[in-house]
């Protein structure tokens, strides 16, 4: 830890802000004032000064947005200076390699595309408390060309993003790049080389067909297990196929963060194609389990009383992103949602989020119970949740919405849609009946 306040000391430098005309002098004064606990501060993000090379000081990395804007403008790149090279260049000879942030003669460049950094609260010394990722975005010109980081104005283009748990930041280089001893050390870089990085070819370990027969810690049910189809290599969803998904959540300990409980597939016959439960990680604690809405209850995750066939969440992960890898078509209401909980990234491409289809610019979202009473007279959801029933009702609101767009009403089925949740402030009643017309009827009692 010395050895890194040493360097630090001697290499860390960030200029002190300059505020344009237009910004008001009460910001100036904020950032020229003594802090009053002097250099026994332990603020991480203090603005204030702490000693007489206050100006040099590191300040926060999350100042407020008009005093970024006008620093970016208003310094250049050689106010800066890293202890962490954006580039360098190494030299081997004769078995020797030689290490420089400048060029050399037959050496090659590197350029630093990740760093990992320990980060704390603040204080004389660094307790970290978690890892902060930052990535430099490939930079490319109008035409597609990657540009090199010699190229680039680094301290005016925000060509990094840092990833902070789920907060994700674009940020400059020199912000990237810029370390305190007090809060932010580097624990891992990772340089590539340059004239392979304009590759633009991305790999993926591939996910086998076998994650839908591997056992990830399952309790299986026979009762569960009739209701979900045996899955054979051949039978699994290719490119382009439809399937419906459908999530269910509990709330873990006293935050209440959302843990995947229940994930149901279905197919576009209406068979059951996946339905997991998700055993609870031993650090965690359910504090809520949401049956009113999630249809859990505190059994089906209990693997020694669950009916359910319950498996850790890896397994669930790795059977979604096998789905995914094979261009899998998904089908829901929330998607966005639900993936977003999932952690998983899935390309608008291949989703179809019923939440979307059936939405008017600038007017709420519609629940599914209400799309499904509209536009199919179905009453779902009347006591508890089921995944796999939403996932089914999903679909065929798929399906009627093609229909729909295909015919031409699409957008009066819509607007009436809207005008008839107004009317009722989008409450279901038992004594109400949905509106008939030709088009609801006919398909109501469809199947898919």
């Amino acid at each position: 830890m010395e050895f890194n306040v040493v360097k630090l000391k001697a290499y860390e430098k960030r200029p002190p802000p300059k505020l344009n005309s237009s910004q008001s002098s009460s910001s100036l004064e904020r950032f020229q004032k003594t802090c009053r606990y002097g250099d026994d501060c332990k603020k991480p993000f203090c603005k204030y000064t702490h000693s007489a090379d206050g100006k040099n000081e590191a300040l926060s990395d999350c100042e407020d947005a008009s005093f970024m804007s006008s620093h970016n403008n208003n310094t250049e790149d050689s106010e800066w200076s890293h202890y962490i090279p954006a580039t360098i260049h190494i030299k081997s000879t004769d078995g020797i390699s030689t290490v420089s942030e400048r060029k050399q003669e037959t050496s090659t460049c590197f350029v630093l595309r990740c760093a990992v950094f320990a980060v704390g609260d603040g204080g004389t010394e660094i307790d970290p408390t978690h890892l902060v990722t930052a990535v430099r975005v490939k930079p490319h010109d109008r035409n597609g060309t990657f540009l090199s980081p010699s190229g680039n104005k680094i301290g005016k283009e925000r060509n990094w993003v840092v990833f902070n748990e789920f907060v994700v930041t674009r940020v400059t280089e020199n912000e990237a790049l810029h370390l305190d001893a007090t809060w932010k050390i580097p624990s891992m870089l990772y340089y590539v080389q340059i004239d392979s990085d304009n590759v633009d070819v991305e790999s993926r370990a591939p996910i086998p067909h076998s994650v839908f027969s591997t056992d990830f810690g399952s309790v299986d049910s026979s009762e569960q297990q009739q209701n979900v189809e045996s899955i054979s290599e051949e039978s699994l969803p290719k490119r382009g196929d439809l399937l419906a998904i459908d999530a269910e959540f509990v709330a873990l300990n006293k935050e209440g963060t959302r843990a995947v409980a229940r994930v149901s597939c279905v197919r576009e016959d209406g068979s059951c194609f996946l339905d997991d439960y998700i055993r609870t990680s031993a650090s965690d604690t359910v504090s809520d389990y949401l049956t009113a809405w999630s249809g859990i209850e505190a059994a089906d995750l209990d693997p020694e009383l669950s009916t359910r066939h319950l498996i850790h969440l890896k397994g669930v992960y790795l059977k979604l992103l096998y789905l995914l890898q094979q261009g899998v078509i998904f089908v829901g209401h929330g998607l966005s949602s639900d993936f977003h909980a999932l952690s998983i990234y899935v390309p608008s491409e291949q989703m179809r989020d019923t939440v979307r289809l059936f939405y008017m610019k600038a007017e709420r979202m519609i629940s599914l119970q209400f799309l499904a009473w509209y536009l199919l007279s179905e009453s779902i959801q009347q006591t508890t949740h089921d995944s796999v029933e939403d996932a089914r009702i999903a679909f065929r609101l798929y399906k009627k919405y093609l229909e729909l767009e295909e015919n031409g009403k699409l957008k009066t089925t819509i607007n009436e849609l809207y005008e008839t949740g107004k009317r009722m402030d989008w409450k279901i009643n038992d004594q109400q009946t949905q509106p008939q017309s030709d088009d609801t009827s006919n398909s109501s009692s469809a199947t898919p």
